[in-house]
């Protein structure tokens, strides 16, 4: 089994320089099939969901640590 370091070198030089959990390629993998197809038709608003967390999270537009209530007024 490869080593972390080993496993980042090959990524490196395959100019690799991001991680899965950072590329929106991978984003939706976890995700089951059947909110996967909610998404993608537009059942469901993706935006508003990813809005709501940032607003959860306390987070202005910046990913700054604002607090709950402002990022709830700035995420509306």
């Amino acid at each position: 089994m490869q080593d972390t370091n080993e496993i980042n070198d090959i990524k490196r030089r395959a100019g690799i320089t991001e991680s899965d959990e950072m590329n929106p390629k991978y984003a939706f993998q976890g995700m089951k099939t059947e909110l996967l197809m909610q998404f993608a038709s537009g059942k469901i608003d993706l935006l508003q969901y990813a809005r709501r967390e940032m607003a959860n999270r306390g987070l202005d537009q910046t990913g700054k640590w604002v607090g709950f209530e402002q990022a709830e007024q700035l995420w509306k």
